[in-house]
């Protein structure tokens, strides 16, 4: 997500790399087992294709806006992530 978040959309190396790294992350959270969010996935999948395939001068917008939608499922994931026991605070 910080790394989203700091990319210079007209970097093409540095833009692979992340969206790269979105895909990793996006495939390993899809085979989780308690995974229920896979229509989110999808869109943020489709939300990366997006953002790789545009000219540069469309990229920033499609960028922020795969920020923002991860930014929101990350935060919904740590909201309701299970906390172990002894690790509540």
């Amino acid at each position: 997500l910080q790394t989203l978040g700091r990319l210079d959309v007209d970097d093409d190396e540095a833009l692979a790399r992340t969206l790269d790294r979105i895909d990793s992350l996006l495939h390993r959270l899809g085979e989780a087992p308690s995974m229920p969010h896979v229509d989110t996935l999808g869109l943020l999948r489709l939300q990366a294709d997006m953002l790789r395939q545009a000219k540069p001068s469309r990229r920033r917008p499609i960028a922020l806006q795969l920020y923002r939608h991860l930014a929101v499922f990350t935060a919904f994931r740590l909201r309701h992530a299970p906390i172990a026991p002894g690790n509540a605070s």
